[in-house]
C-alpha cells in the first residue's frame, strides 16, 4: 500500500499542472497591460516656498 506522503505528492502534481493548465485556458487573458507601479520617487524637484519673515541659511 503507498505511503500517505506518495499519495499527498501524486495529488499536488496533478494539481499543479492539470488544473492549473484548466484553469488558464478558461481563464481570459487580460486585453491590456497594466502600467507597472513605481516604487521610487518622483525626480521633479520640489517647489520652494518662502514664509513671510523667514532667513535664508548659508
Amino acid at each position: 500500500m503507498p505511503s500517505i506522503a506518495l499519495i499527498v505528492a501524486a495529488l499536488a502534481a496533478v494539481w499543479n499542472t492539470t488544473v492549473s493548465w484548466v484553469l488558464r485556458l478558461f481563464t481570459p487573458a487580460p486585453a491590456i497591460e497594466l502600467p507597472r507601479i513605481v516604487l521610487a520617487p518622483d525626480t521633479v524637484e520640489p517647489v520652494r516656498t518662502d514664509l513671510p519673515g523667514q532667513v535664508a541659511r548659508l
